[in-house]
């Protein structure tokens, strides 16, 4: 009698041992799935300085100016591109780290695109993005640059910086 039970459940069974994965029946195809967009870094090195100059006294000593944020020429002075990055049209670009060296205020972003909008341009109001913030005009085919001020001639810093951020493709709505 065991012989017929072992062998009728052969019969039935064997043949569903290959449909049936254990990991469907927990509700888990066995992988670890993450739903994250891909993410890409910039970095690099480099020194950034007021650009307006230091004088010398008759006495020898240096004396230190600043650039002069109330002039195009000033703020041109102050200005250190870091990077930049493109967005091309139908996509945003999401900032999720910015790492900058020490001592430094952080990055602005002056964002121009190509139907004219611009955003923390030179002279107006400059825009600071963190973590998990969207760069301006999302959507949009546009350049978005990093840039760093250093107002004394006094200051210079030199260092590594680091940039992570992500492309979500957007639709117009």
């Amino acid at each position: 009698m065991n012989v017929r039970v072992l062998l009728c459940c052969m019969i039935l069974f064997v043949p569903l041992a290959g449909c049936i994965d254990p990991a469907d029946a927990s509700g888990s195809d066995g992988s670890t799935s993450m739903d994250f967009a891909e993410l890409f870094y910039i970095h690099g090195d480099g020194t950034y300085t007021c650009n307006a100059g230091a004088t010398t006294n008759a006495n020898g000593s240096t004396s230190h100016t600043y650039c002069d944020d109330d002039t195009a020429e000033g703020l041109q002075n102050a200005r250190n591109v870091i990077t930049s990055i493109d967005q091309e049209e139908g996509t945003a670009i999401q900032v999720h780290a910015q790492t900058r060296f020490a001592g430094s205020d952080g990055f602005l972003v002056e964002t121009t695109c190509t139907d004219g909008g611009q955003s923390g341009i030179v002279g107006s109001t400059g825009s600071v993005y963190g973590m998990g913030d969207y760069l301006a005009f999302a959507g949009e085919e546009c350049t978005h640059t990093f840039v760093i001020y250093i107002w004394h001639t006094a200051y210079e810093y030199t260092g590594h910086w680091n940039i992570v951020y992500s492309v979500t493709p957007v639709t117009e709505g």
